[in-house]
């Protein structure tokens, strides 16, 4: 068990690098290009901003939710399995993937709306593509909602075991 647990704290950590990289080269090119918007030329590196943002939403989701995955990997490397802090993680991941879910079809559609210039109903049914994300996200956070409730029902039985003589 500690062989896995080692490793997958390894991949963590060599995500979080790359994570990191990521949101820090988006962010410098980013305020790289911004002086042209302030001097009023408009060009199609600003679309390309735009279009991105969602990646960049992402990205730092991710590194948000592997920030917290280190601690719980710690503990379980220690065999603390109902620590308060893995609850709290746990329960914070799957409200990521929650808003991540929901939130990745929604930014789409309004993309497409300003890549058309215009409202059309039939851009509500391009995003049906987008369908299987919302599923798979949100079942997902669901069972680390149920994940992180089994948790904190272990933690009490942990607790009530500790204050039985």
């Amino acid at each position: 068990m500690n062989f896995i647990l080692d490793v997958f704290y390894f991949i963590v950590q060599a995500l979080r690098l790359v994570l990191s990289a990521l949101i820090v080269v988006y962010v410098f090119f980013f305020f790289q290009s911004l002086p042209e918007t302030i001097n009023g030329s408009y060009s199609s590196d600003h679309e390309f901003w735009l279009y991105t943002l969602p990646l960049f939403v992402f990205w730092v989701l991710a590194f948000i939710a592997l920030n917290r995955i280190v601690p719980v990997i710690k503990n379980f490397k220690n065999e603390n399995y109902f620590e308060l802090e893995n609850i709290k993680a746990t329960k914070f991941l799957g409200v990521i993937l929650l808003i991540y879910g929901i939130s990745k079809p929604i930014l789409e559609f309004v993309f497409k709306i300003l890549d058309k210039g215009r409202f059309e109903l039939g851009l509500a049914f391009e995003i049906e593509s987008g369908l299987d994300v919302i599923v798979s996200h949100t079942a997902l956070g669901m069972i680390l909602f149920l994940i992180s409730e089994v948790l904190k029902r272990g933690n009490s039985l942990n607790e009530e075991q500790k204050l039985t003589i």
